[in-house]
């Protein structure tokens, strides 16, 4: 169903963006969003729009950098063997290939050692680093890892080792040859955000003082800094931005680096142009997928090779893994939404473990079900009696600090404020779990559990002209610390909406206001369908992006999310009820459902009502599972919908529909069943007891009656004080039409009426179930 996000704006005054806007000739929306993102320089503006080139840092600003880069162009110039040891994911794959591509120009007798996920985990080891130096390696050059290793640099002294790192720093370094990590203090380096490739590109820059380097030889250097620099989620602000714009221009045009084209071919990327999007949500997990279920050793090769048949045939090897790690996540992602649907939905945070699930997958599924539920959750991997854990949690709550409000419980964690890893035994998960939701109830308020959306101003729909688009293009790369602008567009009303894609799963709108009109769409959206419709005035969210087909552009609305203060979901065309009732069931909000038995599992929030109880004063979401079974409740239930301060299911359907038909068949009296029971009546004699008459005729009590009482009306029969029932003989044979009576009549009357209720019930349009102030 919805996520009820709560949209944030921080306001510019617009006298304040004026004057930027004019310096910098940009319209004053585009200067709002440079403020937003606390550019106010115009030299600054400058920079970060393109309108003029930024230049890089003086990388032995870096502290240990010019250590580092003596030690390296020694062992180049004595002809040592070096070792690059770098990380499974796409960060540390990039930074070894990058030190790998730069250094074996310069002539330097260089390998690369990259740790296996499952065996040897994150980080430097000792076993490695002996085999390292067994093999003579003399110095290794460590990338996007070793900040960490003060045991295992200390437990081989017959290396040196340089670290080249950009994790936090711990309070004890390790005694390293050179350190290069631009948070290690003191620092006078004006930039703390590099991730590991951008690191080893400042090693490459620095060595690039010491070594004649080709102009061109930087473009792919750039291409696979810009690739690990998205994939690792670092703010893309100052050098970030501009490594990761050079390396976009070049994938765009000079496209250095075969591996890289030929993972654009196998992820049939089909778009003119390649961004932060593409790279993030295409390449990367490619990349990744080595990593995460055996060895990234192909993914260095395929960044390495400059044969396209061998790029080719690495890059569909990555493709292929990629797909079984999808595979293996919505397997994972599956049993993990059946458990939680097994406890009733989510309760504040949710701790998950089993043993089928695969370690190296579990934090992408984590990151999923923090999108869906907005909830902190924490999935175990268990193998024996050891489980290992990925956590990932919402805004409002430090995962690393509640972890070690619960460390008692832990054999091992670590991490930051969203995301963390770590090891548990297997007889600790349910007093893990505990405590963890102890922590979350004492730091988190229900407004904590609203996700937020921030946005970039208020528009109208008129102001998106060529002019704003392309200066909104000047804004790219997007990522953290700079990203896609999101727009609210208020009291828009949808001119036509459909669905699209082959299961209905998106939608396409044509949404217009008083300044103008636009085409928009919506992805994974289709459960807004019900309660969308041509007439309704609605704010949306949205991404205003260009549409390419058949060569043409045109300016579109990526709906990201979509407000109304009283939603009115109509599902009464649905074809199953259940599945509809699953998904309004999972949302996290006081609901209250009508005409359906209470099972179990189900959420606490969730109460199941007759419709002989009113509806509750803090009732949030309310849903009408069946109709109400008499004419005069629905009469009710009509007068007092329109006023309840509450979101709307109408969940009835077809099928109850011809259910209450087949029961108003059954409870009506009609010209047959009356004919039917007068012949039964001339059969029994002449005179019969009342209460006999049910047996041989199939009509209850009360409908016998009733019937009665017709007939006695009519003079067709009398029945006296004990129910006995005689015929009344009619002189010369006379019939009598039943239209005569009068309690006939109305028996008729009543049904046709409440015929067209039940018609109007599913004839009336959503808007007329809207609070009277909306409709």
């Amino acid at each position: 169903m919805w996520q009820d996000k709560h949209w944030l704006v921080q306001e510019i005054d617009e006298n304040e963006a004026a004057p930027l806007a004019a310096a910098l000739g940009v319209p004053v929306p585009i200067a709002k969003m440079l403020l937003r993102r606390g550019i106010s320089e115009v030299q600054q503006a400058r920079f970060f729009l393109g309108l003029e080139e930024e230049p890089f840092h003086d990388p032995f600003l870096l502290s240990g950098m010019r250590t580092a880069v003596d030690r390296i162009e020694s062992a180049i110039n004595q002809g040592l063997p070096i070792a690059i040891y770098g990380d499974y994911d796409v960060d540390g794959i990039t930074a070894t290939a990058v030190l790998i591509r730069f250094l074996a120009r310069r002539g330097a007798d260089v390998s690369y050692y990259i740790p296996e996920r499952q065996s040897e985990g994150y980080g430097l080891n000792v076993a490695a680093l002996q085999r390292l130096a067994e093999q003579g390696i003399k110095l290794v050059v460590t990338v996007d890892c070793g900040i960490s290793g003060y045991e295992e640099v200390a437990g081989v002294p017959e290396l040196d080792i340089i670290i080249t790192d950009h994790h936090q720093p711990p309070e004890r370094l390790p005694a390293a040859a050179a350190i290069v990590n631009p948070k290690v203090l003191p620092s006078s380096y004006p930039f703390a955000h590099l991730s590991g490739v951008g690191v080893a590109l400042k090693l490459c820059q620095a060595l690039a003082s010491r070594f004649f380097v080709a102009p061109d030889e930087w473009d792919a250097l750039f291409e696979l800094a810009m690739l690990g620099t998205v994939a690792d989620i670092v703010p893309l602000t100052g050098e970030n931005r501009l490594l990761v714009r050079k390396g976009l221009a070049s994938v765009n045009s000079l496209k250095r680096v075969r591996g890289l084209q030929a993972l654009l071919t196998v992820s049939n990327n089909k778009t003119r142009q390649v961004d932060t999007g593409i790279v993030g949500f295409g390449l990367a997990p490619r990349l990744n997928a080595a990593g995460r279920l055996a060895n990234a050793e192909s993914a260095v090769q395929l960044l390495l090779t400059e044969e396209d048949s061998t790029a080719q045939v690495l890059a569909e090897q990555l493709n292929q893994e990629n797909y079984e790690r999808q595979q293996i996540e919505k397997a994972i992602f599956q049993e993990a939404e059946a458990m939680i649907q097994a406890q009733g939905g989510p309760k504040g945070v949710l701790v998950l473990a089993s043993e089928n699930w695969h370690a190296g997958v579990i934090g992408i599924v984590a990151s999923r079900l923090v999108e869906r539920y907005y909830v902190p959750v924490v999935l175990i991997s268990l193998s024996g009696d050891i489980g290992k854990g990925s956590c990932r949690s919402i805004e409002a709550f430090d995962l690393y600090q509640a972890l070690a409000a619960c460390a008692g419980h832990l054999l091992q964690f670590g991490g930051h404020h969203q995301a963390a890893g770590l090891t548990i035994d297997r007889n600790a998960i349910d007093a893990f779990r505990q405590a963890l939701e102890a922590v979350a109830s004492n730091r988190l308020s229900d407004s904590d559990y609203r996700q937020p959306l921030r946005l970039d101003g208020d528009l109208a729909l008129g102001t998106l002209t060529d002019e704003v688009m392309q200066w909104l293009v000047r804004l790219e790369p997007f990522g953290m610390g700079n990203p896609r602008p999101v727009f609210s567009f208020r009291k828009v009303r949808i001119r036509d909406v459909q669905s699209m894609g082959e299961d209905n799963s998106h939608l396409r709108m044509h949404l217009a206001d008083a300044t103008g009109e636009q085409r928009a769409v919506m992805w994974r959206a289709g459960h807004y369908r019900p309660a969308l419709w041509a007439g309704l005035e609605i704010d949306v969210a949205a991404v205003a992006e260009y549409n390419y087909w058949r060569d043409r552009a045109a300016i579109q609305l990526r709906v990201v999310d979509i407000q109304q203060p009283h939603w009115v979901f109509d599902y009464r065309k649905a074809a199953s009820k259940e599945a509809c009732l699953k998904n309004i069931l999972q949302i996290d909000k006081k609901t209250i459902v009508y005409g359906m038995n209470e099972f179990h599992n189900h959420s606490a929030r969730v109460r199941f009502l007759s419709y002989y109880q009113p509806v509750p004063q803090d009732c949030e979401l309310l849903v009408l599972a069946a109709l109400p079974p008499f004419a005069a409740e629905q009469e009710d239930w009509l007068r007092a919908l329109p006023e309840l301060r509450c979101h709307l299911v109408l969940l009835f359907n077809e099928a109850d529909r011809n259910a209450w038909r087949r029961q108003e068949e059954n409870s009506t009296l009609n010209r047959e069943k009356l004919a039917m029971l007068y012949r039964a009546i001339q059969q029994q004699g002449a005179i019969v007891s009342a209460a006999a008459l049910p047996a041989v005729t199939g009509l209850d009590a009360e409908q016998v009656k009733t019937a009665l009482a017709i007939f006695a009306e009519l003079g067709l029969v009398f029945v006296d004080d004990e129910q006995r029932v005689q015929l009344v003989p009619q002189p010369g044979g006379e019939k009598k039409s039943i239209e005569q009576s009068q309690v006939f009549r109305s028996l008729r009357d009543q049904a046709v009426a409440r015929k067209k209720q039940m018609d109007a019930l599913f004839q009336r349009p959503a808007f007329a179930w809207m609070r009277r102030s909306e409709s």
